[in-house]
C-alpha cells in the first residue's frame, strides 16, 4: 500500500539521520538543535503514518476503494407459523381498480361457512357466510340463500357472539355497502374471541326487524394466521 512505501521512506531517512548526528561535526548549537527537531518529526510522523496503516489493515481495503466493513444488523427473529394449523383461515391480497394485486393483505375463510337465516319470507333457509379481517377492519359478509349475491340491506346490525367458553358478548356493525363492519370496540373483542380459538356461534339481527342470521364455525387457527398479516 501507498502508505507503507512511505513509512519505509521515512524509516531509512530516519536512520540516515541518527548516524549522520553521530559523525558531522556541527558549526553551531543551532545546527544541532536544527537536526534534533528534524529527526523529532520524522519519528512524530512515522507513528502517524503506522496508526493509519493499521486502521488501513482492519478497515479500508485500499486508499482507492475507501471501503470500510459495516457490522450486519440483526434482523429481529420471525414468529414461527405453523401452517398445518390454519383451520378454515387463509391470506388474500386486496386487488386495485385495474384488478392488480396490491400489497395489502387479509384474512378470509377458505371455504364457505354455513348457516341458516330467518325473516317473514322465510325460516331457517341456507346462509354463506364469509369474513374478510385486516389490520384495520372487521367484516362479514352474509349470503342469503346461499347464493353469490351478499347482503346489501343498510343497517346496523347487533351481533351476539358466544365464544369457546360460553361468554355471550354483544357486538355493534353497520352495513353501508355488501358487508357488515364491526365498530372500533366491536372489532377488539371479536379479534379476541377468534385469537382464543374453539367453537364460536353468531347471531346477527338488524335494528328494527325480526331477520335473525345464525351461525357457528371451529376459529382454531386464526392466531396462527393472524400473525402472518
Amino acid at each position: 500500500m501507498k502508505k507503507l512505501f512511505v513509512i519505509m521512506i521515512l524509516l531509512i531517512l530516519l536512520i540516515l539521520l541518527m548516524f549522520g548526528c553521530n559523525d558531522v561535526k556541527y558549526q553551531s548549537q543551532s545546527d544541532y538543535d536544527a537536526m534534533v527537531a528534524k529527526n523529532k518529526l520524522l519519528s512524530e510522523k512515522i507513528k502517524e503514518l503506522k496508526g493509519e496503516l493499521l486502521y488501513d489493515i482492519y478497515g479500508k481495503e485500499d486508499d482507492d476503494k475507501k471501503f470500510i466493513p459495516k457490522k450486519k444488523a440483526k434482523l429481529p427473529e420471525k414468529k414461527k407459523v405453523d401452517k398445518d394449523h390454519d383451520g378454515v383461515w387463509e391470506i388474500k391480497y386486496f386487488v386495485d381498480d385495474f384488478d392488480d394485486f396490491t400489497d395489502e393483505r387479509y384474512i378470509v375463510n377458505t371455504n364457505w361457512i354455513k348457516g341458516k337465516f330467518s325473516n317473514s319470507a322465510t325460516e331457517n333457509s341456507d346462509l354463506n357466510v364469509m369474513f374478510l379481517i385486516s389490520k384495520n377492519t372487521y367484516a362479514i359478509k352474509l349470503f342469503k340463500y346461499a347464493n353469490n349475491n351478499p347482503l346489501k340491506e343498510e343497517s346496523k346490525y347487533t351481533v351476539w357472539i358466544k365464544d369457546k367458553n360460553n361468554k355471550i358478548f354483544e357486538l355493534k356493525a353497520e352495513n353501508n355497502t355488501d358487508r357488515l363492519k364491526f365498530d372500533k370496540e366491536s372489532k377488539k373483542v371479536l379479534h379476541k374471541i377468534l385469537m382464543n380459538g374453539g367453537v364460536v356461534k353468531f347471531s346477527i339481527n338488524p335494528e328494527g326487524s325480526n331477520d335473525e342470521y345464525d351461525f357457528k364455525f371451529q376459529a382454531d387457527g386464526y392466531d396462527n394466521v393472524y400473525r402472518e398479516l
